[in-house]
């Protein structure tokens, strides 16, 4: 009987939970915590630090709610059985960090003082941005997109880094022997080739030998070639998905979106073709 009860509450916490209200309730919340935190870095704040400080007390305490309800019911959230593992997926996820960090200004003073904490504590609240994301589509569809083109991604920052690894190493041997003081190990040339790749150019560290300087415009010209290259990955995936969400939405409106027939469609897709060998099938059903 216990159990059954507490099954109750926690299915309607999950309820408020996932209420449109409530998610309002928390952007609007989120939005004024980043306000309050970067409003607290000017002077002119010091003569509202007791109202600030309230506030950050207020929604730390919210923030705090928000979590453990968001423990309690997050095996209403994913599904998951036991329910200890979905709420330990819960507390692991990004997400379950994102709001383990909003509550800390609430929490950390009653446990650690100094100022140095304090600072750590308060730049964390930065990551309270993120907490609009779970209900922001923009966030999602960035999120979305990123995963739909990770692979690409990974395959570019792989090329890149090898590339200015090579250039690296190859500049430091290069000049080693002519400044020895600015090129004292692999080091230096990583600093050089990163900053000559992305044609930052700090002038901190240069080469002054021809070859050097040959290496050099290589390295800046392949550097605003690949630099192209993740760009337009993630440009292309994102026209893809508004592309789609624009789709969707003219079908919506004409009346031909229905999910039960897509999923009936994909399947007569599926039956026009072999399953051994993926070559069309004719009216028979044969080769």
């Amino acid at each position: 009987m216990y159990f059954q009860h507490l099954s109750k509450l926690e299915k309607k916490c999950s309820q408020i939970i996932q209420s449109k209200l409530y998610s309002r309730f928390l952007e609007v919340l989120v939005i004024l915590s980043v306000i309050s935190m970067l409003l607290s870095t000017f002077r002119v704040a010091e003569n509202y630090k007791t109202l600030l400080l309230t506030f950050s007390f207020f929604s730390g305490s919210i923030y705090l709610i928000d979590y453990f309800l968001r423990i309690v019911t997050a095996p209403f959230d994913n599904g998951i059985t036991p329910f200890w593992k979905a709420r330990l997926k819960y507390i692991v996820s990004f997400y379950g960090f994102v709001d383990f960090a909003a509550m800390l200004p609430f929490v950390a003073p009653f446990f650690f003082s100094g100022e140095m904490v304090r600072d750590l504590i308060e730049l964390g609240r930065i990551l309270l941005i993120f907490k609009i994301a779970r209900y922001s589509r923009s966030f999602k569809m960035v999120i979305e997109v990123f995963n739909d083109v990770k692979w690409e991604l990974l395959i570019s920052v792989f090329i890149m880094s090898s590339v200015i690894f090579v250039c690296a190493v190859l500049m430091y041997y290069v000049e080693r022997n002519a400044q020895p003081e600015v090129f004292k190990n692999v080091g230096d040339g990583l600093w050089w080739a990163i900053i000559t790749y992305t044609t930052v150019g700090y002038g901190d560290i240069y080469p002054i030998t021809m070859l050097g300087r040959a290496l050099s415009a290589v390295t800046a010209l392949v550097g605003i070639s690949m630099v192209a290259f993740p760009t337009g990955i993630i440009s292309t995936a994102f026209m893809r998905r508004i592309n789609q969400a624009k789709a969707n939405k003219q079908r919506k409106k004409s009346g031909l979106f229905d999910d039960k027939n897509n999923e009936k469609e994909a399947e007569s897709t599926k039956m026009n073709y072999c399953p051994h060998c993926g070559k069309k099938l004719n009216t028979n059903g044969e080769h």
